[in-house]
């Protein structure tokens, strides 16, 4: 008796090839855009003594990745003192650690990070990205060269409408990582005055206020844990891909003599 051969259908194989890739899609998107993605802490509270090893942890908690990303996004808050010192600490190490930064865009507004030997400054122009600072970056970036880009945090992080970061991406055609400075309060009155404000800590109105009241979660999570409100501490939390948020507390202590970073 002949037997009969059936042949295999494929027909699954091909409806769980799109279904994969629309999953895969709504997940990059779901984090990367999320109106709540979940924080995942990056730094616990950690102390430390001047603004420049502050800078210092960040760069050595950060530089696996970092090595690997050709423009970079620094975002201070104004408020913070001396926040120009910190990223004086973070270059300081970045450089002795080899990573050789060709130019530094920075925003006229803001205290100017250290003139570094052989560090190339640019002003970055605002509000938008323009033309021709597109096309440099575009040039810096084909021939390797690393840049750095100073501007204010809510410029610099993804979750507010006015992102600088989000226009160079939508400009450049790829992401790049941000690293935002936010303020960090350790107890109830310090939290009353804790800049930006936030409105509403359950559901906040805009993604700009996201970034407030990020700083005002992170706070109300530690105020059990009795920090000392007369030290620096320093924390970071990563909210979505390639949006981080430094948040700095600066002690009531007199402040010590501004140090010399080693070039």
């Amino acid at each position: 008796m002949p037997v009969l051969r059936y042949k295999k259908s494929n027909r699954w194989g091909l409806v769980w090839i799109p279904l994969a890739l629309i999953v895969s899609i709504s997940i990059y998107f779901a984090i990367k855009w999320g109106l709540k993605p979940r924080p995942i802490p990056q730094i616990n509270p950690s102390e430390y003594a001047l603004p420049e090893e502050a800078g210092a942890l960040i760069y050595r908690r950060f530089h696996p990745f970092l090595r690997q990303e050709k423009m970079v996004v620094l975002g201070s808050a104004p408020w913070i003192r001396d926040y120009d010192r910190v990223w004086n600490g973070f270059l300081a190490a970045a450089r002795a650690d080899n990573w050789k930064i060709d130019t530094l865009y920075e925003d006229p507004a803001l205290k100017p990070i250290k003139n570094f030997d052989g560090l190339k400054r640019k002003t970055l122009s605002w509000p938008e990205v323009t033309p021709k600072l597109a096309s440099e970056l575009k040039t810096h970036l084909e021939f390797g060269r690393l840049v750095v880009i100073h501007t204010t945090f809510n410029h610099s992080s993804y979750r507010n409408e006015d992102s600088l970061t989000k226009e160079l991406e939508r400009a450049l055609k790829r992401p790049w990582t941000a690293l935002s400075m936010l303020s960090f309060a350790l107890n109830s009155e310090e939290l009353e005055q804790l800049q930006p404000p936030c409105e509403d800590q359950v559901a906040p109105s805009t993604r700009g206020e996201y970034v407030a009241c990020a700083a005002a979660k992170i706070s109300r999570r530690y105020l059990r844990k009795k920090l000392d409100p007369g030290k620096n501490w320093l924390a970071s939390e990563r909210h979505g891909l390639g949006d981080y948020f430094i948040f700095i507390h600066q002690g009531i202590e007199a402040e010590q003599a501004d140090p010399e970073v080693t070039q």
